[in-house]
C-alpha cells in the first residue's frame, strides 16, 4: 500500500508539473502549503474570483491527468 501511495504521489506531482505554471503555484499554495484564498490573493496579486476559477481549472487538470496516467495503469478508481 505504501509503494502504491508513493506512485500515486509521483504521478501526482507529474501532472501538477504538466499544468500551466500559474495554475500549479495556486494549487500547490492552497493544497500543499494551506494557504487561505485570501492569503493567496495578496500573495500572487489576484482577486478570490480568479483565485477560484484557476483552483478549479487546476483541479480539472489534475483529475484529466490522473484518469490518464494513474487510473488507466490498472489502479483502482
Amino acid at each position: 500500500k505504501m509503494l502504491e501511495q508513493k506512485r500515486f504521489m509521483e504521478t501526482l506531482e507529474k501532472c501538477n508539473g504538466a499544468l500551466p505554471e500559474r495554475l500549479a503555484q495556486v494549487f500547490t499554495l492552497r493544497e500543499v502549503t494551506g494557504l487561505t484564498t485570501d492569503e493567496i490573493c495578496a500573495e500572487l496579486d489576484i482577486t478570490p474570483s480568479n483565485c477560484n476559477v484557476m483552483l478549479y481549472r487546476a483541479r480539472m487538470g489534475l483529475r484529466e491527468c490522473l484518469e490518464k496516467n494513474w487510473m488507466t495503469e490498472g489502479r483502482p478508481s
